[in-house]
C-alpha cells in the first residue's frame, strides 16, 4: 500500500504545531500545538485554511506563522473510532507536556466500546 493512499483514502489524524521559541534555554522549545482528525485531509486542510482561519484567531495565527509545520498520521487499520481515540489520547497526552503552551483543540472524544478498543 502506497503512503498516498493511506493519507489521502483513510482516516486520518493530524497535527500543527508551532515553534514559540525558547523557555529558559535553546533546548527547551515551546509549542502551540492543534490537533485534529479527518476522513478527508485534503478537505480539511483547506477548510482549516480558508474558512476558519478567518474566524478563529488560533488558525489565523497557525496560518501566518513560518514556523507552523502539519504531522499527519495514517495507517490502514484506521477507521473513525479509532482516530477518535487516537485524537483524544494525543490531547491528554500533549496537555502533560511542559513544551505545549497553548493546545487548541474545540473538543474531547471519549471512546467507549468499538471493535478494536482493546
Amino acid at each position: 500500500m502506497q503512503n498516498r493512499e493511506l493519507i489521502f483514502e483513510y482516516p486520518t489524524v493530524y497535527l500543527i504545531y508551532d515553534k514559540l521559541g525558547s523557555g529558559r534555554s535553546s533546548n527547551d522549545p515551546k509549542f502551540k500545538v492543534y490537533v485534529g482528525e479527518t476522513n478527508d485531509i485534503s478537505r480539511r486542510t483547506r477548510q482549516h485554511l480558508k474558512d476558519t482561519g478567518k474566524s478563529r484567531m488560533d488558525w489565523k495565527a497557525l496560518n501566518e506563522s513560518h514556523n507552523s509545520q502539519m504531522i499527519v498520521i495514517g495507517d490502514y487499520y484506521f477507521n473513525k473510532s479509532l482516530t477518535l481515540d487516537i485524537e483524544n489520547k494525543l490531547m491528554m497526552y500533549l496537555l502533560s507536556a511542559e513544551s505545549v503552551t497553548q493546545l487548541n483543540n474545540r473538543r474531547s472524544n471519549p471512546q467507549r466500546k468499538y471493535f478494536m478498543s482493546d
